[in-house]
């Protein structure tokens, strides 16, 4: 439960509008940015109207966000066969220091780092919080399905949301999507916070059935199964979500209430309610380009990194045929295609971690006698010992 406070300012203050970074080249093909500039462009008289499709990374250059997605494996720690292993993730990346961008680096007003780069600066914003909880999301659902009984029929899929939440404002979120029944959870990274939206299917009524109120027999026929959403749900608009293959920006009247979130429809196959960045074969292909040295592009197969061969275009070919043959599917699996991107986890230091403990508690013990010392508690002044065997 909340307060809503109205406040009328005069002068009134202008909007803040949302500014397209500046496309920096070096990192993505000249062809797949053209197309960004040109999907772009279809918002350009949309108010009130966020896409982010490129970030921008530590070398300054403009990357596209689907490249920071891929399913990482969470620390040792957690167990990916006990149940609560999502809860566990969200936790772990709960737990790492936030701090905005602009606080790190005055000049930048918005930087993306990867999963590794985020663990070793060990803080960040909203963008990594919630690319990393996506990739351990993906991760652990894709490994129960292949690994755990109980989960084979389970077709669950994350993605990082862009969203309106009060009172924060603008921040990405973690939307976790089940495909079979369209319910979803939208988890605040940088908190661990998990709101549940269900999927409220309309009952479909024929022109008699509208005119006079009844329901056709298949709909009657149907299960009720009545969910109850999160109460007080923050989020206020959902601009875009994407994952490591697309791009999808919400076309959906934007809705301000708990009961708006319901009649949203998260189907990303919906071209009417979500613009894909890459809808047909040919910009899908856009997607496996990478840039040689010189600045061309190069096709890349998305098998060829998992299979390398210095026979170039026929060893892209034979590790294309290896993966299908292996029954891996580059779109559901939960291995990554190149094992050298597997996140590096530092020991945690002891030492650091006694010390610091020791540290705290001795300055928290002096400002106890420094307090009862003085008498400000009752009046009186009172000697003060510790128990440290306990």
């Amino acid at each position: 439960m909340y307060v809503s406070l109205g406040v009328t300012v005069d002068p009134p203050l202008a909007m803040p509008e949302r500014k397209q970074q500046e496309i920096v080249r070096g990192k993505e093909p000249s062809v797949l940015l053209k197309h960004v500039q040109r999907w772009l462009d279809f918002f350009r008289g949309w108010k009130d109207h966020k896409v982010v499709v490129l970030g921008t990374d530590m070398d300054g250059r403009s990357r596209l966000v689907c490249r920071f997605c891929q399913p990482q494996r969470p620390p040792d720690h957690i167990d990916l066969h006990q149940s609560f292993a999502i809860e566990a993730a969200a936790r772990y990346v709960s737990l790492i220091p936030f701090l905005r961008d602009s606080e790190m680096f005055p000049d930048t007003l918005d930087l993306w780092c990867t999963n590794q780069e985020f663990l070793n600066i060990q803080c960040g914003d909203w963008e990594e919080h919630a690319v990393l909880l996506c990739n351990y999301f993906n991760y652990i659902d894709r490994f129960r399905r292949e690994k755990v009984p109980g989960f084979q029929d389970n077709d669950i899929q994350s993605y990082c949301a862009l969203c309106d939440i009060f009172p924060e404002g603008e921040v990405w979120m973690v939307l976790r999507r089940d495909n079979a029944t369209g319910h979803c959870e939208f988890w605040q990274a940088s908190s661990g916070d998990c709101y549940f939206v269900p999927h409220v299917i309309p009952q479909r009524r024929k022109l008699c059935g509208r005119l006079f109120g009844r329901i056709r027999a298949e709909d009657e026929a149907q299960p009720k199964e009545h969910l109850e959403a999160t109460p007080s749900i923050p989020i206020r608009r959902v601009h875009s979500v994407f994952n490591s293959e697309n791009v999808w920006a919400n076309l959906q009247t934007p809705r301000g209430e708990r009961a708006g979130m319901q009649k949203l429809d998260f189907d990303l196959s919906d071209s009417s309610c979500w613009k894909p960045l890459f809808s047909t074969v040919s910009e899908e292909e856009l997607l496996h380009l990478t840039v040689e040295p010189s600045g061309a592009a190069r096709p890349v197969s998305p098998w060829r990194r998992s299979n390398p061969s210095p026979s170039g275009v026929a060893g892209a070919d034979a590790g294309l045929q290896a993966g299908h043959r292996a029954g891996r599917n580059h779109r559901s699996d939960w291995r990554l295609e190149d094992p050298s991107q597997a996140l590096v986890y530092e020991p945690a230091d002891e030492n650091h971690a006694f010390n610091l403990e020791r540290d705290l508690e001795g300055r928290l013990e002096m400002e106890i006698r420094e307090f009862r010392s003085m008498g400000e508690h009752g009046g009186l002044q009172h000697a003060t010992r510790f128990n440290h065997v306990i």
